[in-house]
């Protein structure tokens, strides 16, 4: 398998460092930036699998900008991350496209695990639609969060 691809947009640079550091350490290729603009142009130019970003950027609403990602870039998973535990039900009324929301200061373990859960996920979608004899049957909310609760 080849290396997963993250970027990381949050303009708090020491939670960027902070995410950055943790993720590279659970071996992902982790490309990161504050602006909004500079994430587009990353995306443009290298194969992004999954983007994380909070939703309290600057220049543009966390929110907003998932929502212009999805429409963009159908393929890539968008997970939002914040330091302001939401609930699924505010995030999926959201509607921005995005599968999943990562606490700001979760265990990296965690969100590492969650991130390969996301791919995974996208993988099988993938393989089921290409394969119409096996319908999905996952009646699940379209928004997962990483357990709070952790101990690492």
């Amino acid at each position: 398998m080849n290396e997963v691809q993250i970027l990381i947009v949050n303009n708090d640079q020491s939670e960027l460092d902070m995410l950055k550091h943790g993720l590279t350490d659970q071996g992902f290729s982790v490309h990161s930036t504050t602006s909004p603009h500079d994430a587009l142009q990353i995306l443009k130019q290298t194969k992004i699998d999954v983007a994380l970003v909070d939703l309290m950027i600057s220049q543009m609403n966390g929110l907003k900008f998932v929502r212009m990602l999805h429409n963009e870039f159908p393929q890539l998973i968008s997970l939002l991350t914040s330091d302001y535990l939401l609930s699924p039900a505010q995030l999926a009324k959201a509607d921005t496209g995005a599968v999943g929301f990562i606490p700001t200061h979760c265990c990296f373990q965690n969100m590492a695990d969650f991130v390969r859960e996301k791919i995974a996920s996208q993988q099988a979608k993938k393989e089921s639609t290409a394969s119409p004899r096996y319908p999905s049957r996952n009646s699940k909310l379209p928004f997962d969060i990483v357990s709070v609760q952790c101990t690492c």
